[in-house]
């Protein structure tokens, strides 16, 4: 079966007309010939409806470079934002600071309170989440292996560790690539007045640093839109 799409451009329509025309000639009676006014009319009804289609296109163009220039010049300023809990549901105004933006199918996003977090530090925040990890098979090689953290234990030594479905995983075992999504917690010092405030955002990227450890990287995503205000 044939699909037909629901919204077709002007050139489409007026090509599908030129044919269904010229059909209509060849059969048309000599005796009853075709209205050339009306043709006339509706030809000129169909360059019209290109040159809106023509208008309408290039007004987006312009509208989404104005959007583009705006959002990047957002970049280090500090803003206040809209945030939804979406655990509580609870709706409160935050501030951050823009670090970057991310292009995501043509909308703008701005990333907001960026770190950069090690494994260890973040530990805690992995309790009852699921992480891909290496593990050591009977015959002594890597096997990726999949399981929940329920708890950070350390051992004899003091050297922390995930618990992961009964088994003890180091962290250099973890495939960090996998907590990419993850929504972790940490506390973050304001600058300004020293306060401690517990925070919450998602690892977007992970790093290995020059010594091999993986680096995590967290900021919160944010549309144009929930911006209240900007400070330069």
């Amino acid at each position: 079966m044939n699909s037909t799409s629901p919204i077709a451009s002007a050139s489409n329509i007026q090509m599908d007309y030129m044919k269904l025309l010229m059909a209509e000639l060849q059969n048309q009676n000599p005796l009853e010939p075709l209205d050339n006014q009306q043709m006339a009319a509706q030809l000129a009804q169909f360059s019209q409806l290109q040159q809106l289609e023509s208008m309408s296109s290039s007004f987006a163009e312009v509208l989404a470079a104005t959007n583009r220039s705006y959002v990047n010049s957002l970049i280090g300023k500090e803003i206040s934002y809209i945030f939804q809990d979406e655990l509580t549901g609870v709706v409160e105004r935050r501030r951050g600071e823009v670090d970057e933006i991310y292009d995501v199918d043509g909308e703008n996003f701005l990333v907001v309170d960026r770190h950069s977090f090690g494994l260890k530090d973040i530990a805690e925040s992995l309790i009852g989440k699921e992480i891909l990890f290496f593990a050591k098979t009977q015959y002594g090689t890597d096997e990726i292996n999949k399981g929940i953290v329920y708890e950070v234990s350390k051992n004899t030594a003091g050297e922390s560790f995930l618990v992961v479905d009964g088994q003890a995983v180091d962290f250099q075992d973890v495939i960090a690539d996998s907590l990419i999504g993850q929504e972790i917690s940490f506390v973050s010092e304001d600058e300004v007045t020293g306060a401690l405030e517990n925070k919450s955002c998602t690892i977007n990227e992970v790093y290995k640093n020059a010594s091999g450890e993986s680096v995590l990287i967290v900021g919160r995503f944010l549309d144009a839109e929930d911006v209240i205000s900007v400070r330069n």
